[in-house]
């Protein structure tokens, strides 16, 4: 008698919800979607740290601009210890790390509406626009460059009392072609050949966009190198992490050059001036873009 019931009762929930499917069934699929497909705040935040190279620049500050440098350059103990950090620094740590600093700043609401911008065609747009728009804004104030041009021109022509820099040789090396930090810079009198740079590149070939020639205001020539978008963070991190003191230059084999940092450099865009000859600066681009 119980399992008669039991069956009569199945049956008749069966059939209510055979009636209002039509009604539930839509609100249904709204909570399913939202449940398995809608991100949370942490996710948010990773995104929003993963899209505008917080992370991957952060990365590269603690590991390649950090520990990379320093265990080379200390006693075993103390390496040790450095590779132990270097262990612990793993992309979830790192990721943890950022999105809780994150999160203090901003609530959950503004990081949604942060996220929004990110995933919005605006968002996409803005940061990948970074040429465009820097462009524009300097076209915007040409009418000022154009102003400064002869009275900088008159003062490089004025300029007579600067001696020639003393233009030091490539040095062989066994890095790959890249940009490097110099690990034991000691000072300005210090000699290309007397330089040791890090393991690994903090920039790499791969992250050329473009090589060519220019002309400095003495004539000269100059390899102008520009950097993608990934290599342009890059670079901003290694700039910001080596003011007062060189970085080097490495192609074919040799150091090239190790230009003094003086300042962050944000457009991606390095200049290599006043120490090659026209033919040797030929040769040079041409190899840089093979």
């Amino acid at each position: 008698m119980l399992d008669f019931f039991l069956k009569q009762l199945i049956i008749y929930i069966w059939f209510k919800f055979l009636v209002m499917k039509n009604k539930i069934f839509p609100i249904l699929l709204v909570l399913i979607y939202a449940f398995c497909f809608s991100q949370n705040t942490e996710q948010k935040t990773e995104y929003i740290l993963k899209s505008n190279g917080t992370i991957e620049a952060y990365k590269l500050l603690l590991t390649e601009m950090g520990t990379n440098p320093l265990k080379y350059h200390q006693d075993k103990m103390d390496s040790l210890k450095l590779v132990k950090i270097e262990n612990q620094l793993t992309d979830s740590e790192i990721t943890k790390r950022l999105s809780k600093a994150f999160s203090e700043v901003f609530t959950n609401g503004e990081i949604s509406e942060i996220y929004q911008f990110y995933k919005s065609s605006a968002g996409q747009k803005f940061f990948n626009s970074y040429g465009v728009l820097e462009q524009k804004f300097n076209e915007s104030f040409q009418d000022v460059f154009n102003e400064f041009k002869p009275i900088t021109e008159e003062m490089n022509m004025k300029s007579t009392l600067e001696p020639e820099k003393v233009k030091e040789d490539p040095v062989p090396t066994d890095r790959v072609d890249g940009f490097y930090s110099v690990v034991n810079y000691e000072g300005p009198s210090q000699k290309l050949k007397d330089f040791r740079l890090s393991s690994n590149p903090s920039i790499t070939t791969n992250e050329i966009l473009e090589v060519k020639k220019l002309k400095d205001e003495y004539g000269r020539p100059v390899i102008d190198i520009i950097l993608n978008k990934e290599g342009a963070k890059k670079f901003r991190v290694l700039t910001e992490n080596n003011i007062g003191k060189p970085i080097a230059i490495v192609f074919s084999k040799k150091i090239l050059s190790a230009p003094f940092i003086n300042d962050v450099i944000n457009d991606g865009r390095v200049q290599i001036a006043g120490i090659f000859t026209e033919a040797e600066t030929d040769k040079l681009i041409q190899d840089m873009k093979k």
